[in-house]
């Protein structure tokens, strides 16, 4: 009986971290990276369509947990700087968040490995099974995504 609690809880930790659609396109990435390592930059940029289109739909998940940054349109952002700093506002919060929640997350419950010196993800032992859940959860056997 002890081993089934064990599974169940296993299972249950599973499917809490794939809970995130951030967290989720983390998973479609690596596995179709394969063995190749993905860095985090590369992660970034699939993510931020992901966590755009989970706010435009009305989603309550926001990459960090928290509020948007504040305005670029404040006038104490100037000009010249408006997109570097736009860039940086929208970028850095989302970076942030892979750093510290979600890829941690993932790696908690051996989905990725996460090496914080290279900055680069790989699969992890529950790698292919989060990607098998996945696909049966959206009724997609083909590998399309969530």
């Amino acid at each position: 009986m002890d081993g089934n609690r064990r599974e169940c809880d296993q299972l249950g930790n599973l499917f809490q971290a794939l809970s995130h659609p951030i967290r989720r396109a983390v998973v479609q990435v690596v596995e179709h990276d394969g063995t190749d390592p993905t860095d985090v930059e590369s992660l970034c940029a699939v993510c931020e369509d992901v966590d755009d289109v989970d706010r435009l739909s009305g989603g309550s998940s926001t990459a960090n947990g928290t509020e948007n940054a504040p305005s670029l349109d404040d006038p104490s952002v100037s000009n010249w700087n408006r997109d570097r700093e736009r860039t940086a506002l929208e970028s850095a919060p989302l970076e942030t968040a892979l750093h510290h929640h979600h890829l941690p997350k993932l790696a908690s419950v051996d989905v990725i490995e996460y090496d914080l010196q290279s900055r680069t993800v790989t699969s992890g032992d529950n790698g292919d099974l989060a990607a098998d859940l996945l696909q049966t959860v959206a009724g997609e056997p083909d590998g399309a995504s969530c």
